[in-house]
């Protein structure tokens, strides 16, 4: 097998760091609609299953999980700057990464560790809806990418006040 493979780089990961739980954590922010949320994450799952079929990872789907924090009275609207508090405390709770993954030693994160624990999905109305109504559904392909969620490095800190935003380009943002 060659690991340049997605799919068995990613087994290659998870048994180095005795990992059994993959995926990511699902900031739901809308709750507009329970049957485009469902539908949404339908999608997300048919669209993991392609992407570990085509690299020959369907052996992958087992150890997948989306971990969905889904309270209205908490996360209704709530920003992407109070998700990455929320998830943070949660990397670092019991009920964290250390639950998860009982067997692991060390499990860094950022840029060169576990996604897991470093990124997580934030989903707004607009994203749900670009989801559910704007892309092609599985199992058409969206080679425009008209589908999206958003995902946070939960290391992004936000700009500090009296700071300026500068563009690609160099331009200052207002």
């Amino acid at each position: 097998m060659s690991s340049s493979n997605l799919a068995n780089r990613l087994r290659e990961n998870l048994k180095e760091r005795a990992l059994k739980k993959w995926g990511f954590v699902i900031y739901r922010c809308t709750y507009d609609s329970d049957e485009e949320w469902a539908r949404l994450m339908q999608n997300l799952n048919a669209r993991a299953r392609e992407h570990l079929e085509t690299y020959d990872g369907s052996d992958l789907l087992e150890s997948l999980e989306f971990t969905i924090r889904d309270d209205k009275s908490v996360f209704d609207g709530v920003s992407i700057e109070t998700c990455c508090d929320h998830f943070e405390a949660w990397v670092g709770s019991s009920e964290g990464r250390n639950s998860e993954q009982p067997d692991a030693l060390l499990i860094p994160t950022g840029f060169d560790g576990q996604p897991r624990y470093t990124f997580f999905l934030h989903v707004d109305g607009d994203a749900l809806d670009s989801v559910v109504r704007r892309a092609p559904q599985p199992p058409a392909d969206d080679p425009e990418a008209v589908g999206y969620v958003n995902i946070v490095n939960a290391q992004w800190a936000p700009i500090l006040t009296g700071e300026k935003e500068i563009d690609l380009d160099g331009n200052i943002i207002d």
